[in-house]
């Protein structure tokens, strides 16, 4: 199989597809920067949000008197800061997923060039090259997205959530 043969069976693969094909990396990079700058704002927003809440909440809906709010301000503290950090923890996964997929393809853009200019003097090298730079790619990339989900919902906690003992 010459190198050229290898890179046209390449392009058919989703993997590769482009911006617009389910699971190609163009899609991915396109989802987290589309996301990132959502996932920025809310993180902002809800620490806004959190601090006015945290001192104004308790006096305003649960007690007459700012000395009896202390604990209801304390309970709101916890879970604000829970929720702003899950923003925080979204807004900065999205951005590094997003930067580690750009660098993987530039990586693997860099490779197939040099197996393309390899080709002339060694064409079974530079398949060999393209092959294991494809590889590479495709499970980095994978890697990459996963590690992303796993973080964003390992760091959530949903109520009621218990583990049992053994």
């Amino acid at each position: 199989m010459t190198l050229s043969e290898y890179l046209k069976l390449c392009e058919k693969l989703a993997f590769f597809g482009n911006e617009s094909t389910h699971g190609s990396v163009a899609y991915n990079i396109r989802w987290y920067a589309r996301r990132h700058p959502w996932y920025r704002i809310a993180y902002i927003a809800s620490g806004i949000v959190v601090l006015a809440l945290l001192f104004v909440g308790p006096q305003w809906f649960v007690t007459e008197s700012w000395s009896d709010s202390t604990p209801y301000s304390i309970g709101a503290l916890v879970v604000s800061l829970t929720t702003f950090f899950a923003f925080k923890h979204g807004w900065s996964g999205y951005y590094l997923a997003r930067f580690k997929l750009e660098s993987l393809k530039g990586r693997y853009e860099e490779a197939i060039g040099r197996a393309k200019l390899m080709a002339e003097k060694n064409e079974e090298a530079a398949v060999e090259l393209a092959v294991s730079a494809t590889k590479y790619y495709m499970e980095e990339a994978g890697r990459v997205i996963e590690e992303e989900t796993k973080g964003f919902f390992g760091s959530m906690t949903f109520p009621g959530k218990f583990s049992p003992k053994a």
